[in-house]
């Protein structure tokens, strides 16, 4: 794998040298793309879909500290799994200042072009993207958002400041479209490279929408977003499935907890395969093993097969090591420089 660290966008670039890979380099996979806690007994929720998706699943403690600018954060050592799960805010809550980015810490500078290595420059500080918050790159990309995973009070600050964005999903999912044809001009070599960075975030410009969508499902019967509650469940299989729509499958082994929650995301996902299965082929490729272990468990009615033939292509568990895992295993890795780059 070829990683280097390179500045948060939002910092000072003209220091930075670009250095083309060598093509020839192939990225490395890794076994498991999520750290995964220990699993315990099944949970089940009473829930229905929601409105409008931590490559880092932890249960440590944390201690965060309030900002100078009275950000909506808090000390707490407390373990996720036992704080009180928050509620849906019923006002604006104090947002973190900044607010989380993708690739906020650093980025992996492994371009096969100088125009691919300038597109990310320039769309990671554009307004029009930052603006949108865009939930499936803050999941995987984003060490400030795995680190909130710690903090159930100032996760369900985050999940509200996706849910409710300025310029409106609809003109972020239009945004995102854009940067996702400009990404694949600016990026044709490394696209044709099957350069993972580019290839992975083309994907979740596209899924842009749907991991929106499935970031602000919400748990009517505790007034609480289902991410929050995932987080917050001892049983962590709940948040597995918010990664399948990058990729990560999900083991045969994992005992789930079949609740409303998982059945809507399930619904999202298979609504947005039978539509448009040939953009989200990292969902694609996995949600067809997910489906029948969730068939398997929780009842063949749990979770719907797609009518999209494209998008059943993962009957089994080979497809564990998709491309995602490696896009994953690159922001893991970004960690390790994550403390040299703080915001």
């Amino acid at each position: 794998m070829v990683i280097s660290a390179l500045h948060s966008p939002h910092l000072h670039h003209h220091h930075d040298v670009f250095q083309p890979v060598d093509r020839h380099v192939h990225d490395e996979t890794i076994n498991e793309g999520v750290l995964r806690r220990q699993e315990s007994t099944d949970i089940s929720v009473s829930v229905a879909t929601g409105t409008a998706t931590a490559t880092e699943l932890a249960t440590p403690t944390t201690t965060v500290a309030a900002s100078a600018s009275g950000s909506a954060t808090a000390t707490t050592s407390i373990p996720v799994t036992a704080q009180t799960l928050p509620t849906i805010p019923a006002s604006a809550p104090v947002l973190p200042t900044p607010f989380p980015q993708p690739w906020d810490s650093s980025i992996a500078q492994n371009f096969s072009t100088q125009s691919c290595y300038n597109f990310f420059l320039n769309m990671t500080n554009s307004e029009d993207f930052r603006s949108c918050r865009p939930f499936g790159l803050l999941q995987n990309t984003s060490d400030d958002f795995a680190d909130f995973q710690t903090n159930l009070t100032a996760l369900n600050a985050i999940i509200w400041g996706t849910c409710n964005l300025n310029p409106g999903v609809d003109q972020c999912t239009s945004n995102m479209a854009t940067f996702a044809s400009s990404l694949q001009s600016a990026c044709a070599q490394d696209l044709t490279d099957n350069n993972l960075f580019s290839v992975s975030t083309l994907q979740a410009l596209h899924a842009y929408s749907l991991t929106q969508n499935a970031g602000c499902l919400n748990d009517p019967s505790t007034n609480s977003y289902c991410f929050v509650k995932a987080a917050h469940n001892t049983n962590p299989s709940d948040l597995y499935f918010y990664s399948l729509a990058s990729g990560v499958g999900i083991s045969n082994s994992t005992t789930l907890t079949c609740s409303a929650c998982t059945q809507s995301l399930m619904s999202l996902y298979v609504n947005a395969l039978n539509a448009n299965a040939s953009q989200l082929t990292e969902l694609a490729s996995v949600y067809g093993s997910a489906q029948a272990l969730a068939a398997s468990s929780c009842g063949s009615t749990f979770a719907q097969v797609s009518t999209n033939p494209e998008a059943d292509k993962s009957n089994d568990a080979s497809n564990l090591g998709s491309m995602s895992l490696k896009i994953l295993g690159t922001s893991l890795a970004s960690l390790v420089f994550a403390f040299l780059f703080l915001l």
